[in-house]
């Protein structure tokens, strides 16, 4: 939890502040005695668009663009709309900022256009991320994989810029999911993303190139800040400003924005890998550059107080780390999803204080914040389902007032066409045209009987889903509730403490996978559409569903063994893939207490097979089809909703493949996946 502090808290801030009147008014002068027109007088509304925040930084950047343009000026319009671009997306005038990526186009070159709308993507989409909405991280994600594709398939190739939008964005949404679902797969995969978009970065030409390895050293930094290995790539981006310095552009730019400097010196005041000494000495340089380069705001607070709670943190000086935790839950009132990261450090710094009474107050604060930011989100997310039921429901009734209104039409043709004919071709026509009058009413009966069976079911499911939701909810937040007050009571022991406390993890961890399972059935419920899927490492797949399990797990006499070769692919969606892997070995663990869990695979001419076999209790013969319904449970005294293996069945055959029970298995449960080897 400390280590990721900071990718939460630190922002890229973009422009400088000085409080020194007279050069203010010297700037101005300047300006002012700049011949019309003149490349003295561009470089003076450079000057004071750097030197500038907030409406006075607006007005002299829109000035400065507007010369500019008069001028034909591409170095003052490049600046300008740079400027402008970074405004709009910090303060979410999306209008705007669609404004300015045309402006971009129709006013630079296309090389430059395409670097700095590509690089406003990334901000704008950073931007978005760092709200901390695991739903929006996993939608930014998905449209990123989705171009991917969509490009593969199209046969055209990203651009350089392009790769290094999605790397940085996938990157970031993995550290945004690790944080708010507590996955350890984040960092790594993260990590990967970021390197190698640094690296086509450092292939690319400084000028076409420097916000974007700028952007991947700190993204990189805040991974690495507590992990060791920070201080290699933060000196790399003190070189890297130093080098930027050295440039014709910021040797005409004595006043722009140098926050990176600040980035760097804050994560080398923290790095691990560096002395006690060090982490002073720079410690001491963010500080001062802080002072000098950021504007004094209420974000300049959040990234001051959160690295020096990380510099005090990692120097081991609880008292001072204390203080900074203090200051930071004061300023982020107005950013509550921010608060519960907090308030779980200051739990573990007086837990190491000895200060257990006040630990374990700040972590009931924490289970608060958390639980009513949790709820939130759940009803966000009902309020979706019930926008989407009420869009059901109105098509539903058009497409009765469809058939109704085609009936009538109908009904008036056939009429007319009867009296028409009963005079020219007498009662047989007529006879004939009845009967097949009485044949579209039974089609539009038949059809309409569907509809009203498919309504009925719907309201059938919702109530068996809320009264199940109700039961199996109640009783993990019962047993929650008493531990939380067994919590409370002086005389059990650090040890209990710390088992009384997994077993409250491990209930709100039980009660995050049902609502999850869920939500996700909902989601598979409203269309039938397969999925797309992709040539996929199946071997990394099912090696990361199996280790997460293990670890969560903790038997100490049950053993996991995965025989697929490194390196076998099968085409699969990845994420749906490893959403039903970590459920069925989730569910081997779950009725395994001693023997093993094994993955193997084979293949023939049109399928792959992959096996998840457990030395556990067992599936009896006659209920091996059973358990994929919705809802299924052996015994009621099993916790859970028994939608798990319903879910894993409905993945399938989204992904034109099926799931089944191995009846021939004796040794407890063996399951069978199997992939077509053809992608459509």
């Amino acid at each position: 939890m400390r280590i990721f502090l900071i990718f939460f808290l630190s922002i890229d801030f973009l422009n400088s502040e000085a409080s020194d009147i007279e050069l203010k008014n010297k700037l101005k002068k300047e300006y002012t005695e700049a011949k019309a027109g003149s490349l003295s007088q561009i470089d003076a509304l450079v000057n004071l668009s750097d030197y500038y925040n907030g409406a006075d930084n607006n007005y002299y950047t829109h000035l400065l663009l507007q010369k500019s343009v008069q001028k034909k000026s591409i170095y003052g319009k490049r600046i300008a709309l740079t400027s402008l671009l970074r405004y709009m997306i910090n303060t979410e005038q999306n209008d705007s900022l669609y404004f300015y990526k045309k402006q971009i186009k129709n006013l630079l070159p296309k090389k430059i256009s395409d670097y700095l709308i590509n690089y406003a993507d990334l901000m704008e989409q950073t931007f978005s991320l760092s709200k901390g909405d695991t739903t929006l991280s996993r939608k930014i994600i998905e449209a990123n994989q989705n171009l991917v594709r969509n490009t593969q398939h199209s046969h055209r190739k990203l651009s350089l810029h392009q790769q290094m939008v999605v790397l940085l964005i996938t990157g970031r949404g993995y550290l945004v999911q690790m944080m708010t679902e507590k996955t350890n797969h984040g960092p790594n995969e993260a990590i990967k993303c970021f390197l190698k978009a640094y690296e086509i970065a450092k292939k690319l030409p400084f000028s076409e190139s420097l916000m974007f390895r700028e952007q991947s050293l700190i993204f990189i930094c805040d991974v690495y800040t507590a992990t060791g290995g920070t201080s290699h790539y933060a000196k790399e981006l003190i070189d890297l400003e130093t080098q930027k310095e050295k440039t014709d552009e910021y040797n005409r730019r004595p006043y722009a924005e140098r926050s990176k400097l600040v980035k760097a010196y804050a994560s080398l005041s923290c790095a691990i890998d560096l002395t006690e000494k060090e982490n002073e000495k720079y410690y001491s340089l963010f500080r001062t550059s802080i002072n000098r380069y950021m504007p004094d705001s209420l974000d300049r607070k959040v990234t001051f107080y959160s690295f020096s709670l990380n510099y005090y943190l990692r120097i081991k000086k609880n008292n001072q780390a204390l203080l900074y935790c203090d200051s930071l839950l004061n300023v982020l009132k107005t950013r509550p999803s921010m608060i519960p990261n907090i308030l779980y450090i200051k739990s573990e710094i007086l837990s190491d204080m000895h200060k257990y009474k006040e630990a374990n107050e700040a972590l009931i604060h924490y289970v608060n914040k958390s639980d009513s930011l949790q709820k939130a989100s759940q009803a966000k997310a009902l309020d979706e389902v019930q926008t989407q039921l009420n869009v059901n429901k109105l098509e539903l009734e058009n497409a009765n007032l469809y058939i109704a209104h085609e009936r009538t039409k109908r009904l008036v043709l056939i009429l007319g066409i009867s009296i028409l004919f009963v005079v020219v071709a007498g009662v047989a026509l007529y006879l004939w045209k009845t009967r097949k009058l009485y044949r579209l009413l039974q089609k539009s009966y038949s059809k309409l009987s569907i509809e009203s069976k498919k309504a009925n079911e719907s309201e059938t499911m919702k109530s068996s889903f809320m009264q199940l939701i109700c039961t199996e909810v109640k009783i993990p937040l019962n047993v929650t509730n008493e531990l939380m007050m067994l919590l409370e009571k002086k005389d059990i022991t650090l040890d209990q403490r710390q088992e009384i406390r997994s077993q409250i993890n491990g209930n709100l961890k039980m009660l995050s996978t049902e609502i999850d399972n869920m939500l996700q059935i909902s989601k598979l419920d409203s269309s039938q559409e397969n999925f797309e899927v992709e040539d996929a490492d199946v071997y990394a797949l099912c090696y990361q569903c199996m280790m997460k399990v293990k670890n969560e797990t903790r038997k100490a006499n049950l053993m996991f063994f995965s025989n697929i070769k490194a390196g076998t692919r099968m085409p699969v969606n990845r994420f749906y893939f490893s959403y039903l892997m970590e459920n069925i070995i989730e569910n081997a663990s779950r009725f395994t207490e001693n023997g093993e869990i094994v993955i193997d695979t084979s293949s023939d001419e049109k399928h792959y097979y992959i096996y998840v076999s457990d030395t556990g209790i067992g599936i009896p013969l006659d209920k091996q089809e059973y358990v994929f319904e919705r809802f299924a449970k052996i015994s009621p005294f099993t916790p859970g909703t028994g939608v798990g293996l319903y879910l894993c069945r409905l993945i399938m055959k989204r992904m034109n493949g099926s799931i089944y029970i191995d009846p021939e298995y004796k040794d407890g449960t063996r399951v069978v996946i199997e992939i077509n080897k053809s992608f459509s």
